[in-house]
């Protein structure tokens, strides 16, 4: 039987796991909800973003000699100076989006802009944005993140066309069968996923998602003790497994920070860390995710796979849109807000105890969560059937 030959437009070259996590969800439950099966051409975007292969002509050619293009969730909408001719990552130049002849998804894009920073070249997302509404060929999919509120905010540009689409990192497929040495067979396994991404904006002196003139390195080692103080009462009183997870080198500086602050005798002992893999190790990396009894994080991909996989997981806030996310699944209460919590140190203690020993109580309500936004998708996956049958 003939095969739909769909391209991917992804960071397929990426060393930000997280990426992986989104190209393995979407292909996972496209090629689950489409009726037709799927040949997937991988597209490597980053190659686009870096300079090595440009937006051109050639560029639509790949996409019309093909069934359609999916464009997965990455950051797309960030507003860099460089992006002159579509005010976003897809940077194709305008007068050549016409010659577009099949159909192309934005399947849960998503943003990083901070407020008080300019976003460049916004005329040119407000046209594509609006070529995108008008044309019988494509949708526009964000991620259910806020970015919609965002996005019609910052344009200008209100529509019901603009869709919300789970985080398809939910549902990455991980390895079942794997070696992983980090995880102890002896004691529970509790992974520490940091962020130290877009750190100027996240630890700033004023409000987090502001653009501050520095770094606010005081406001991260508060929050790197109080974790430091959660971590070590809990290691007092049980044989625990830590491991500090790296998603992207951004995080390493983190790490060696909160390392610093621990006691010697928990880091030598009881804490091991991993290293960065690219996207083809993402079933591996995710495998080690499902065989741990316990996840804090801060990255959204480590939040998103925890609740797909079903790992007691606990979010540490430090951007609105973490809330958001886990209020649209209806988990904002396991959540801990770092910079308004008063007694954080006490509350992320308990929840780790609480988590630990009764796991249940959390699995349960991410398996409600996953059926959700899978139901979500699999409704925005028959508009997509729809479109690549037009």
């Amino acid at each position: 039987m003939a095969k739909r030959n769909l391209l991917h437009l992804a960071n397929f070259h990426s060393t930000n796991i997280g990426n992986g996590a989104l190209i393995s969800g979407a292909e996972t439950v496209l090629s689950e909800d489409l009726s037709e099966s799927i040949s997937w051409t991988p597209v490597a975007w980053d190659d686009y973003t870096f300079g090595l292969k440009p937006f051109d002509k050639k560029f639509v050619d790949l996409i019309n000699a093909s069934d359609g293009m999916i464009v997965n969730g990455a950051v797309t909408l960030n507003g860099r100076e460089y992006l002159k001719n579509a005010g976003m990552r897809f940077d194709l130049p305008l007068n050549l989006w016409e010659n577009i002849k099949k159909p192309v998804v934005f399947y849960g894009i998503s943003y990083r802009h901070w407020q008080g920073q300019p976003y460049h070249n916004l005329e040119q997302l407000k046209s594509a944005v609006n070529f995108i509404l008008n044309s019988d060929l494509m949708i526009l999919g964000v991620r259910n993140d806020g970015t919609k509120a965002w996005l019609e905010n910052l344009t200008g540009i209100s529509s019901s066309k603009i869709i919300e689409i789970p985080d398809t990192g939910m549902f990455v497929k991980a390895d079942s069968k794997g070696v992983w040495h980090q995880i102890s067979e002896e004691f529970p396994n509790v992974i520490l996923a940091f962020n130290n991404e877009d750190s100027e904006s996240r630890f700033n002196k004023n409000s987090p998602n502001e653009i501050p003139g520095q770094v606010d390195a005081e406001k991260r080692r508060h929050l790197l003790k109080q974790i430091a103080i959660a971590v070590e009462q809990l290691d007092s009183e049980q044989k625990v497994r830590f491991l500090a997870v790296p998603h992207y080198y951004d995080d390493f500086e983190m790490i060696g920070e909160f390392i610093k602050i621990c006691r010697p005798q928990l880091a030598h002992q009881n804490m091991v860390s991993t290293g960065l893999l690219p996207v083809s190790g993402t079933g591996y990396f995710y495998g080690m995710y499902a065989n741990a009894d316990l996840a804090v994080s801060m990255r959204v991909h480590s939040i998103s796979p925890s609740i797909g996989l079903g790992v007691p997981m606990i979010p540490l806030i430090t951007q609105d849109r973490i809330k958001t996310y886990l209020s649209n699944a209806d988990l904002n209460d396991i959540g801990i807000d770092v910079f308004s919590e008063t007694d954080f140190a006490e509350h992320l203690y308990q929840k780790m105890i609480s988590a630990l020993k009764n796991p249940d109580k959390l699995k349960n309500r991410f398996k409600k969560a996953r059926e959700q936004f899978r139901s979500d998708i699999q409704s925005i996956n028959r508009r997509i059937e729809e479109l690549l049958n037009f």
